[in-house]
C-alpha cells in the first residue's frame, strides 16, 4: 500500500470515527437537559470544535463539519429563545375579541415597531393610517437616518433625518401562534384597536402621536431602534396601560354592587317585582 493510500485510509477512518463521536454526542446532548445550561453549553461547544477542527483537510468530514454547524447554529437559536423568555416575560393582556363575547387574556412578549420585512409582508393586512406617515425600526440608506411609511403607504427606505418628527404606530408581539388569533383578526385592548398582521404581531389601527426617532442625530448607531427614544417610550406606555387596566380591575372588584332591601343593586332600576316594598336602607 502506497503512501497516499494509507493517508487516504487513514482521513476517511477519522470520518467514521467522527460520524459515531457525533451520533454518540447527539444522544449524549439530549439527556443533558437537567443540567446547568451555561457549563453544559460551553462543554458542547467545545467539544464540537474539537471535532470540527479534526475534520479541515478530510473529504470523508465533510458530512460530520456539516452536522456540527448545524448543531452550534441549533444550540445558538435555544440560547437566543431562552434568553428571549427571560428578557421579555409574557404579559397577560385583557382583550374583547371582534365577533366574540366577553373578554379573554392574550399573553403578549412585548411591544415594537414594525420593521420593513414585517410591513412589505404583511402590506394586504395592514389597516391604513388615515393618511399619516409613520416610523419603522429599520434603518435608512445613511448613518442617522431611519425608514418610515410614506403618506401613500409606501416605504422610504432612504428615511429620514432620526431627529425629524413622525408618527408612532406600535405592535404588539407574541409567541408565533400563541395568541390563537388568525392573520386578519382584530381585538381591542389597552384602550385601542389592534389587527393581528402575523401569527405573532399585532398591529395598531392608529398612530398615536409625534415624536423624533431620536433627539440626538449625532450619537453613535442613533438609528439603530435599540438606540432610539422610541423604544423606551412605548414599552412605558404598554407598562402603564397594564397597571391602569389592572388598578381598574381591582377597584371594580372592591367595589361590587350589593343588593338593597328593595331587591335592586346600586346604580340599576328597581326590580318591578319588589317595587311595592319598603326600602328600610338607604345607600
Amino acid at each position: 500500500m502506497t503512501e497516499a493510500s494509507r493517508d487516504e485510509a487513514r482521513r476517511v477512518e477519522l470520518g467514521l470515527q467522527a460520524d459515531r463521536e457525533m451520533e454518540a454526542f447527539a444522544a449524549e446532548a439530549a439527556a443533558a437537559k437537567d443540567s446547568d445550561m451555561v457549563s453544559w453549553q460551553e462543554s458542547v461547544e467545545g467539544r464540537m470544535e474539537g471535532l470540527k477542527g479534526r475534520s479541515q483537510g478530510t473529504k470523508s468530514l465533510s458530512a460530520a463539519s456539516g452536522k456540527i454547524d448545524i448543531e452550534l447554529k441549533r444550540l445558538d437559536e435555544e440560547e437566543a429563545a431562552d434568553f428571549s423568555k427571560q428578557a421579555h416575560p409574557r404579559r397577560p393582556i385583557r382583550a374583547e375579541i371582534k365577533g366574540q363575547p366577553g373578554r379573554t387574556e392574550l399573553m403578549a412578549t412585548g411591544v415594537t415597531l414594525l420593521n420593513r420585512e414585517d410591513y412589505e409582508e404583511c402590506r394586504e393586512l395592514i389597516p391604513p393610517a388615515g393618511g399619516r406617515s409613520w416610523w419603522l425600526r429599520s434603518p435608512g440608506s445613511y448613518g442617522n437616518m431611519a425608514s418610515f411609511v410614506g403618506y401613500d403607504g409606501d416605504v422610504d427606505e432612504i428615511g429620514l433625518h432620526v431627529d425629524f418628527t413622525e408618527s408612532v404606530r406600535p405592535a404588539l408581539t407574541f409567541d408565533p401562534g400563541a395568541s390563537g388569533l388568525a392573520p386578519g383578526d382584530r381585538f381591542n385592548a389597552l384602550s385601542q384597536d389592534w389587527t393581528m398582521i402575523s401569527d405573532r404581531l399585532a398591529l395598531c389601527d392608529s398612530c398615536m402621536g409625534k415624536m423624533c426617532f431620536n433627539k440626538n442625530m449625532f450619537a453613535p448607531d442613533a438609528e439603530e431602534y435599540c438606540k432610539s427614544d422610541i423604544k423606551p417610550s412605548i414599552e412605558k406606555w404598554l407598562e402603564d396601560r397594564m397597571q391602569q387596566e389592572g388598578d381598574a380591575v381591582q377597584e371594580k372588584e372592591r367595589h361590587v354592587p350589593y343588593m338593597r332591601c328593595d331587591g335592586s343593586y346600586p346604580g340599576l332600576p328597581p326590580c318591578p317585582a319588589n317595587a311595592g316594598r319598603k326600602q328600610e336602607i338607604e345607600l
